[in-house]
């Protein structure tokens, strides 16, 4: 990081890391008796995995660029990033084997705004631009499909927190564009699912408060969390074997967080 006046800098930042093979890659075995309503000629598919698989490597650079305006009050964090994935770990619809299949290539660009408004109120909004490849080393299968046809390419999200004492407000919405999707009906063909736009949403509501002397006046946050409560009950994803969907379902989660 260098440091360009009191309130400007830019930032630059490599790293390479790896995801070692899961038990299930390695060791997966899974028979499916046939035959059934989809697939009437098949006898049985045996999926299996594989003890040859390599790890992916991940290679992450980015570029950005922080600076403080309007008095301090608004924080502007901006970001370019490549990814890199190798070695990608996939099932091969064809072999029904885990293999090692081609490379998954991610370019984007983020920007996050900030702004104070005073002691109690603040907002923020960010926008991500993400444009994702996946380049497989033998034909596209089952497994490959998706990869470069599953990310909403624009995601744009909005915010605001109230603080009042000990108690906070968290609000935030983030809308995902549509996108075309690519999955293999019970036929063998390939077929074009859209996926139209959508927002999520999430709420917090949380009091902070010291415990009881017994337990050495630990810091504690009692809290509920409501996610999607709008945005509700709209398709995010098709699952690239069947075109089944899956709907965004709201959910409610409250609990006590306990500092030790």
């Amino acid at each position: 990081m260098y440091h360009l006046t009191d309130n400007q800098s830019v930032w630059v930042s490599s790293s390479e890391d790896y995801r070692t093979p899961s038990f299930l890659d390695h060791d997966l075995s899974i028979m499916e008796k046939y035959p059934n309503e989809l697939y009437p000629t098949s006898p049985a598919v045996i999926l299996r995995g594989s003890t040859d698989l390599k790890p992916e490597a991940d290679l992450t650079q980015e570029f950005g660029y922080r600076t403080l305006l309007l008095d301090q009050k608004l924080k502007v964090d901006t970001t370019i990033f490549s990814k890199q994935e190798h070695d990608v770990i996939v099932l091969d619809s064809t072999t029904l084997n885990t293999s090692n299949n081609g490379s998954l290539y991610t370019k984007g660009a983020e920007l996050d705004l900030d702004y104070q408004l005073n002691n109690d109120l603040s907002f923020n909004a960010d926008y991500s631009y993400l444009d994702p490849f996946m380049k497989p080393e033998t034909a596209n299968t089952l497994s490959t499909l998706a990869y470069n046809t599953t990310a909403s390419k624009n995601i744009e999200g909005i915010g605001a927190r109230y603080t009042k004492d000990k108690l906070k407000l968290d609000l935030y919405a983030k809308y995902f564009e549509g996108y075309s999707q690519l999955y293999q009906n019970s036929l063998g063909g390939t077929v074009k699912a859209k996926i139209r736009g959508y927002v999520k949403t999430f709420m917090r509501v949380s009091y902070d408060f010291v415990t009881p002397k017994c337990l050495g006046k630990l810091d504690s946050t009692v809290y509920l969390d409501v996610d999607d409560a709008l945005g509700a009950r709209q398709s995010e994803y098709v699952y690239t074997v069947n075109g089944s969907r899956t709907y965004i379902k709201p959910e409610v989660t409250a609990g006590v967080k306990v500092r030790f």
